[in-house]
């Protein structure tokens, strides 16, 4: 029901090209593929590392360096589609998650 909403919303406007940015929910195949090649997402993380949630407390888990985010495709596989652009910031010393 979620997917077919904002699909007929998304055909109200005439929309061409989707692009997600902090939307947080999983979308359904059939949606998917239908905007496949025209839908992008913004992710918190240099992918393919860090693909899904908590990607700031997991990089600094890890002890990375050099975090950052990735402007990517979506496909039917969740933060995995061709990347367009990505841009690093450092890591320092006593970042935590909302400083990160």
């Amino acid at each position: 029901a979620h997917d077919g909403a904002i699909d007929a919303a998304l055909a109200s406007f005439g929309a061409e090209i989707v692009a997600l940015a902090g939307y947080m929910r999983i979308l359904g195949a059939r949606f998917l593929e239908k905007w496949l090649g025209r839908m992008i997402n913004i992710h918190p993380a240099l992918l393919p590392a860090f693909k899904g949630l908590d990607t700031h407390a997991r990089a600094l888990r890890a002890g990375i360096r050099i975090h950052g985010c990735t402007v990517h495709f979506v496909t039917l596989d969740m933060d995995d589609g061709p990347i367009i652009a990505q841009a690093g910031v450092p890591v320092m010393v006593g970042d935590n998650e909302d400083t990160l």
